[in-house]
């Protein structure tokens, strides 16, 4: 596998193989153009009886010397699985993404000027509530090579995304509209997510929000990104930018402080370790999240009608009044019978009020 300087906390996500069924799609390219692919196949240590079992998986650094071959070799950059061959193109698009200030302006560029050249398959983002959805709308038969343009078109699609963001963009939903084929075992290696077959169309979804984060890389950064696009394709990035914006969010629900941080690691699928990480490179941690909100939802029940502040401790899932009021006092440097003191003798009067109109 080739190296990278991302650690990926989640292995299981690593695509460290490929079935040998894309590698015959890439071969029925050949047929097209009438080219002969013996040599690239040597060269990849492809054998020929490897290529005669339909259960056969390769390496992923195999797959990506064979692709980038075939690229060269077809001049086409979708090895014959379209309409029209397509000359390598991807940097320029790419290019034209990178001057879009957010993730959705940069994506639906790219979408826009991809649909002018390939006339097969065009993309599309909806935004379905708090989702983002970005889809795969097929125009022609694409037969055999249907899998295999369907799972490259996700993984460059959400590779570049988190490419484009530096981070990891998690993803909510993954479908394909054919039945599960053999190999759909490594789909699950593939897309960290949710995956169904059989559904209406080729889609990935995601948290909306992840649109509105800002482009961060550069044309400098696009250049180094080209020279491995594969790497783009298999890195799992371990940082992510909403993470502890979903964590509060997590919590929020229900005061779900009862959840806890295996539930909440559980609910954003990821181990417990990971979710501590992560919220440490942001510059944070579960527990000041969480006592972040027990502070906020506190100062609005102690403002809110006069609740006895043990019936608020019990609220915040406080072991009993002192503890809460110790805990209270750490974080606003006040007691709570002090703050509800303070608060309500700022508020004005309804004669003052009427006085002021």
């Amino acid at each position: 596998m080739p190296k990278h300087t991302h650690r990926r906390p989640a292995a299981q996500f690593e695509p460290t193989t490929v079935p040998i069924a894309f590698i015959h799609t890439i071969l029925s390219g050949y047929k097209r153009y009438g080219r002969d692919a013996s040599s690239l196949l040597r060269r990849t240590q492809i054998a020929p009886a490897i290529l005669d079992n339909p259960g056969a998986l390769i390496t992923w650094q195999q797959f990506q010397t064979f692709y980038f071959g075939a690229v060269r070799e077809l001049e086409d950059e979708t090895v014959g699985c379209y309409t029209r061959p397509i000359q390598v193109i991807a940097g320029l698009l790419w290019r034209a993404a990178l001057a879009a200030p957010t993730l959705g302006l940069a994506l639906r560029r790219w979408f826009r000027y991809q649909a002018l050249l390939i006339e097969d398959v065009t993309i599309e983002i909806t935004i379905t509530g708090q989702n983002a959805v970005i889809a795969l709308n097929e125009h022609s038969d694409l037969g055999a090579r249907r899998d295999f343009a369907c799972v490259t078109w996700l993984k460059v699609i959400h590779g570049f995304a988190s490419w484009l963001i530096d981070s990891r963009v998690p993803l909510i939903d993954v479908t394909f509209p054919y039945p599960r084929p053999p190999h759909g075992a490594l789909y699950a290696l593939y897309f960290p997510g949710k995956i169904s077959f059989g559904r209406e169309v080729t889609s990935l979804s995601f948290d909306r929000r992840y649109l509105e984060l800002p482009v961060v890389r550069d044309d400098q950064a696009l250049r180094r990104m080209l020279k491995q696009q594969c790497n783009m394709m298999i890195v799992q990035y371990r940082r992510d930018r909403l993470l502890s914006a979903r964590v509060r969010e997590q919590l929020r629900a229900d005061l779900g402080l009862a959840l806890g941080v295996e539930g909440i690691s559980r609910a954003l699928r990821l181990s417990t370790r990971s979710l501590h990480r992560h919220l440490r490179e942001e510059g944070t941690s579960f527990q000041a999240i969480k006592n972040h909100l027990r502070c906020e939802w506190a100062m609005t029940l102690l403002t809110g009608p006069a609740l006895p502040v043990k019936v608020i401790a019990k609220q915040l899932r406080f072991a009993d009044d002192k503890a809460f009021a110790r805990a209270f006092k750490q974080w606003t440097g006040q007691s709570p019978s002090t703050y509800r003191r303070v608060v309500v003798a700022k508020r004005p009067t309804a004669k003052a009020v009427r006085f002021g109109r």
